[in-house]
């Protein structure tokens, strides 16, 4: 071949190759110190688009996951004045249980209820966190009219766009008591009758019949049982015995112990919804019994389906959870009721679109909204409920005005409200909250290798392709310098 000095075309050879193995090297020292694949646009334009897709995705993902946390510690700390408020609720019941059983304690007791009282105000008052109040009301969903509906408690609703919600309330089954109705033909009262266990869900007692001489109708007899049985909730209206207690849990049953007595006849006791006839009195085998039982609200909540007590539906859906208290005395199957409800609560961000909200009204902790409106038993004329701040001194429920088997079951329906708050809240905790965060920690675990596949370097890789670039650009030297010295050669022949 010739030998040339003007153009060297080894040398420009070596030239391009040292640069271009140059350009590798520069682009392997700044994967390998910065980590990053795509450092540019340039180095992977539709890689690019891709992984900064998914950072804004991973973004609002951590955002997300942040906010869950801070709505598990939020229900917590509520959770945690709801279990100390239903300690004081023990308490105060423990004091009218004594006072009931002292007359002497009745001033000392009701001390301490309103004690108690003031305390569970304060608990609602300065239930707070980071500022924000939680069980002081402003922090749930307002009921703005009511009616037929004696007090609602919201847990959660879904607005929507909407600013309020109307709720209708329609009553398939209604609340009652439980009762037994009296029939007899023949009887006379002569002298002490027989003896018979009566049993309630409040206890039991045994009584005997009073002594006459009288001929006793059904209402006698009836009247009779009541008055050694108000001790457990029972009271006579006409022919029947029921219970001031209504709902499922409310039961009634009468046992026969003894036929003993000068007495003439026997009667008849006809259970409330069975329709089971037991014959009792003189004569009658000692052994019989017969039983009724109370039943239940049911019906739908704005088109829901709820189960009840005897005072209330209930209702717990995606959308909307809450109990509805009602009159058993007033509230039928024919009975128009609703309530209307003014968007509020707090909203918890769940996820990364405007999709994953959850709108969470949080229980009121007042005095004044534990309860529920009292209403009168027709027959006994007893009042029933109330709200917890009427135990107060001078309320309409104090020790001093006696009602203490009401003042017990207001206290008992405020700790039932309370439980169940504080039962709904673990659950939107533990099932929603908690489980929503597991699942983002998953979503932005899956979302960042993806991510990372695509913008990290492998430096395993990496570093072998920089390895093989410094041989290549080691070799690239020596071959310029090669090509160089050829053109040297030129001078040998010069020079002889």
């Amino acid at each position: 071949m010739g030998l040339r000095v003007g153009t060297n075309i080894n040398a420009l050879n070596a030239i391009r190759n040292l640069n271009a193995v140059d350009s590798k090297l520069s682009d392997n020292n700044g994967r390998l110190s910065s980590g990053l694949r795509i450092r540019s646009a340039a180095d992977d334009p539709s890689g690019l688009v891709i992984s900064e897709g998914l950072r804004a995705q991973i973004n609002s993902l951590q955002v997300a996951e942040k906010t869950v946390t801070r709505a598990s510690n939020i229900l917590s700390t509520a959770e945690s004045s709801l279990a100390t408020a239903a300690d004081m609720l023990l308490r105060i019941r423990e004091q009218i249980v004594t006072a009931q059983g002292d007359s002497s304690a009745v001033q000392a007791s009701q001390g301490t209820i309103d004690s108690l009282l003031s305390s569970i105000d304060s608990l609602g008052r300065n239930a707070k966190f980071g500022g924000m109040s939680l069980l002081d009301g402003s922090s749930s969903i307002a009921v703005t009219s009511k009616s037929n509906v004696t007090g609602v408690s919201i847990l959660s609703a879904n607005f929507g766009t909407k600013a309020s919600i109307t709720y209708n309330v329609s009553i398939s089954q209604k609340a009652s008591a439980a009762y037994l109705t009296f029939t007899n033909s023949s009887f006379t009262l002569t002298s002490g009758g027989p003896s018979f266990l009566v049993t309630t869900q409040e206890g039991s007692v045994t009584i005997s019949l009073a002594s006459g001489p009288y001929t006793a109708g059904a209402s006698v007899i009836a009247a009779n049982f009541a008055s050694g049985t108000s001790s457990i909730g029972v009271f006579a209206s006409g022919d029947s015995l029921y219970t001031v207690s209504t709902g499922g849990d409310a039961f009634i049953s009468i046992t026969q112990l003894s036929s003993a007595g000068t007495i003439s006849g026997s009667f008849t006791a006809t259970s409330d919804r069975t329709f089971s006839s037991v014959t009792l009195g003189a004569g009658s085998s000692v052994g019989n019994s017969v039983a009724g039982s109370g039943q239940n609200f049911a019906g739908t909540v704005g088109g829901f389906s709820a189960g009840g007590t005897g005072y209330s539906l209930e209702v717990a859906t995606s959308t909307f959870t809450g109990s509805i208290y009602l009159d058993p005395e007033a509230v039928t199957t024919s009975t128009s009721a609703n309530f209307v409800l003014k968007k509020g609560g707090l909203t918890f961000q769940l996820g990364g679109s405007t999709a994953d909200q959850l709108n969470l009204a949080m229980p009121t902790l007042n005095t004044a909204k534990l309860g529920f409106d009292s209403f009168t038993r027709g027959g006994s004329g007893e009042t029933v409920g109330g709200y917890l701040s009427d135990l107060r001194a001078g309320g309409t429920m104090d020790l001093s005005s006696d009602e203490f088997e009401n003042s017990i079951r207001i206290v008992d329906f405020s700790l039932d409200q309370l439980t169940l708050a504080r039962a709904r809240l673990g659950g939107i905790q533990a099932n929603t909250v908690d489980t929503r965060a597991d699942q983002l920690s998953i979503e932005i675990s899956n979302l960042s290798a993806v991510a990372s596949s695509i913008t990290d370097v492998d430096f395993a890789s990496e570093i072998s392709d920089f390895t093989k670039n410094q041989v290549l650009f080691q070799s690239a030297i020596s071959t310029l310098a090669a090509a160089n010295a050829q053109s040297t050669a030129v001078l040998s022949l010069l020079g002889g």
